[in-house]
């Protein structure tokens, strides 16, 4: 009964699925000056001075990043920032919102093609 309870809290709580967060140098020497690649079609592109470069299909979209401890946090417009953590799993990256559901991470050096 015990390992039951215990597991269905684990499970609810997330500690059994999730390896520990990327942490900050990981980050920062992972998205910097390259380009995220999510899903739906999302690509950014994280400069070196805190730009953002973003699009999805053919609509672009630019706003700031910036990095709090192990959190990548990014805002555009006048949005208050959102903040991520990442996560790698044996080379499985999970890009995983403060709030939100977690999503697997596609990165590639430097700036893609029109962004």
């Amino acid at each position: 009964m015990r390992r039951r309870i215990l597991a269905a809290l684990l499970a609810l709580t997330g500690c059994a699925s999730m390896p520990p967060p990327v942490p900050a140098d990981r980050v920062h020497a992972l998205l910097v000056g390259n380009t995220a690649h999510l899903p739906d079609g999302f690509q950014e592109h994280y400069a070196p001075d805190g730009t953002l470069y973003g699009r999805v299909g053919t609509d672009h979209y630019a706003g700031k990043w910036e990095q709090r401890g192990d959190a990548f946090c990014t805002s555009l417009s006048n949005d208050p920032p959102v903040c991520t953590r990442i996560f790698d799993d044996k080379g499985t990256l999970t890009w995983a919102p403060d709030s939100g559901k977690p999503v697997k991470l596609t990165v590639t050096p430097g700036r893609a093609a029109g962004l």
